[in-house]
């Protein structure tokens, strides 16, 4: 502790309880305008622990079947992963369930759901960058009082620690994030103080 504050490393984002993530998603809520699409980025954040880059990469026809089901697994393109090789995300009903109401109000608005489109539409109607992701992402963050070493990394930090502590081995973690060893994975759980 330096003057009663914690010290942090300078760059690391910072471990985010369950509650806030919940506080973050349920503020969302009350979004009239992008709020459905805004609460599926925080849960694929939240649920994948998916980096901005490889979010920013996804496309329709990444997620969605030909008959309008969503996937069980999205696999990343190995030239959208930072390492280069091709990555499976695992994807629960919550998540489904998430992006069929975002996909649905995009129809309701009377888009085509091509499957070349983004996931994700930025307000310019188009792919966001993982530079304008961040910035929305830390702006919904800001609005319910977080702090400024939230990130969009910091939902990846908080899901490596949560399946770390619910008693998933440091291993399968590392595999399921497609770290190249444990000790970077290691390196994202958040010590209990």
């Amino acid at each position: 502790m330096v003057n009663g504050m914690i010290k942090r490393r300078q760059g690391k984002s910072r471990y985010l309880e369950k509650s806030e993530i919940r506080r973050i998603i349920d503020f969302q809520k009350g979004n009239k305008l992008h709020g459905v699409r805004n609460i599926c980025i925080l849960t694929t954040l939240s649920l994948t622990g998916c980096r901005i880059g490889e979010l920013c990469s996804l496309s329709i026809g990444d997620v969605i079947n030909d008959d309008g089901t969503i996937k069980e697994r999205w696999v990343l393109r190995k030239e959208n992963t930072k390492s280069k090789k091709s990555h499976t995300l695992y994807i629960n009903p919550i998540l489904q369930a998430s992006v069929t109401a975002y996909m649905n109000q995009r129809k309701e608005r009377g888009e085509r759901l091509l499957p070349s489109k983004p996931l994700f539409i930025s307000q310019m109607h188009g792919r966001f960058t993982p530079k304008s992701l961040q910035i929305t992402v830390k702006i919904m963050c800001k609005k319910v009082g977080l702090d400024e070493m939230v990130s969009t990394h910091s939902f990846r930090r908080s899901l490596i620690t949560n399946l770390f502590r619910s008693g998933v081995d440091v291993k399968t973690v590392s595999t399921l994030v497609n770290h190249s060893n444990i000790y970077i994975t290691d390196g994202y759980i958040q010590q209990d103080e």
